[in-house]
């Protein structure tokens, strides 16, 4: 839902604002996005909310972990919890992709990603609607689309160069295969539930099901999680949604597992002309 009322609007962050202390960080998120979407609302009051946004996003930041030991990783999942956030919306979520060292994709690929997704989407129950919430496609479907250019070093495995996507859910993705690959690459991403949507499985998220795809792909011998700096190239992701905290957290984990591939991301508000 879109809301173009203004006075509405600033009668809404105006309430936040008497009582910013109070708000959790979904909230914050949710209102500093509302107001980045109309340049009619008060600078200083969305200055605000970014600025009580990004503390959570220090924090956060400060809990990813430098290793893929599982233990580390508890410390990431609790502090998301304790925030009680699940989307940190677009302009946090790229200050903390920022943070991670993941650089942003170019313009030109991220409008070959809306074109393949939107012929893609065409063939759902749902068709995509560009346009949606200044988006370019319906939010009530969401995608992940790849790029990967890779060139094993001194290891095993051919050079490959592709691209792939997926739907959140089982849209293109069968139940047989997402077991399959959860049981093949189950070890190497971790997928954890999140805070009031503990019935929705982050393990069928776009970006997880695309990053445990490459996995597979990039190393052909099954072995416990650990570096890889032999996989070398590059790698861009398109989702048509702000990732979760989940699927942050997965993107980081599979920095840590391919170190020598320089990921991008990006997203509708990056799309090129």
């Amino acid at each position: 839902m879109t809301v173009t009322h203004m006075p509405l609007i600033h009668a809404i962050a105006s309430s936040a604002l008497s009582r910013i202390n109070d708000l959790r960080t979904q909230s914050l998120a949710d209102l500093a996005w509302a107001c980045s979407q109309h340049s009619e609302v008060d600078f200083g009051a969305a200055s605000l909310l970014g600025d009580r946004l990004k503390e959570a996003v220090d924090l956060l930041s400060s809990a990813l972990p430098a290793s893929l030991e599982p233990q580390a990783w508890l410390g990431y999942e609790r502090t998301v919890r304790q925030l009680q956030v699940l989307n940190l919306r677009p302009a946090a979520t790229r200050q903390f992709l920022d943070t991670m060292g993941v650089g942003r994709a170019p313009g030109e690929f991220s409008s070959r990603a809306v074109r393949c997704i939107r012929s893609l989407a065409g063939e759902g129950a749902r068709p995509v609607i560009p346009g949606v919430g200044r988006g370019v496609v319906d939010t009530t479907r969401v995608f992940a689309y790849a790029e990967y250019s890779i060139a094993p070093i001194g290891g095993p495995g051919p050079a490959m160069d592709g691209c792939l996507s997926r739907e959140s859910g089982l849209h293109g993705s069968t139940m047989a295969q997402l077991a399959s690959l959860g049981e093949s690459i189950a070890p190497w991403l971790r997928a954890f539930s999140l805070p009031n949507s503990s019935h929705v499985d982050r393990a069928r998220c776009a970006e997880f099901q695309v990053l445990v795809e490459l996995c597979r792909l990039f190393v052909t011998e099954a072995t416990m999680p650990k570096p890889q700096p032999s996989v070398v190239g590059v790698l861009l992701v398109f989702t048509t949604t702000s990732p979760c905290l989940s699927c942050l957290g997965v993107i980081r984990q599979f920095q840590l597992l391919f170190p020598e591939v320089l990921l991008e991301v990006s997203d509708p508000s990056q799309q090129g002309a």
